[in-house]
């Protein structure tokens, strides 16, 4: 039972100790290069969530933890607004970027319900053995479904953002 808490516990605690390390890498690189590596990190802690949960491991599913949680580094986010928002604009960006971020936590929790209705009355496969079962039941949909979320991210990243100067003028 402990073994949970250090699930949820990681999550939160390793982007707090990784935040100096992000802070430099978004220095050295672009914004663009460190959005690419958070979805990467994001789409690899999300298939390990599934497969953790597939085979009942529970150190499959810490090491998915460690991954999202490096993956989810707030100032990058921070530093797009600082560099793309101009001065008079930021207080506005900080709170609609604010508003985003809770609204995709109250959605997140309305979507693993509609999945758990889906699971509970759509089965995949009715062979509690079968590795279809396994690898698509009411546990594993929520991390699939990230999982696709996070790919969306990255081909949007990659087709559609554009880096903001180095410095804003007000």
């Amino acid at each position: 039972k402990w073994f949970a808490g250090a699930l949820n516990a990681t999550a939160a605690f390793v982007p707090g100790i990784l935040s100096p390390v992000w802070r430099r890498t978004e220095a050295k690189l672009s914004l663009k290069t460190c959005f690419i590596i958070i979805a990467i990190f994001q789409i690899i802690g999300t298939f390990l969530w599934t497969q953790g949960l597939t085979t009942n491991s529970a150190w499959i599913l810490l090491v998915s933890r460690i991954f999202s949680g490096v993956g989810s580094p707030g100032n990058c986010y921070a530093s797009y607004i600082n560099r793309g928002v101009s001065t008079s604009e930021k207080s506005g960006a900080s709170t609609l970027a604010s508003v985003a971020f809770l609204s995709a936590y109250a959605i997140g929790a309305l979507i693993a319900y509609i999945l758990t209705v889906i699971a509970n009355n759509f089965h995949v496969s009715t062979d509690k053995n079968s590795t279809l079962y396994k690898l698509f039941n009411a546990y594993t949909y929520p991390g699939w479904v990230m999982c696709f979320l996070y790919v969306m991210y990255l081909i949007s990243i990659l087709t559609i953002f554009t880096e903001p100067p180095r410095s804003v003028g007000a």
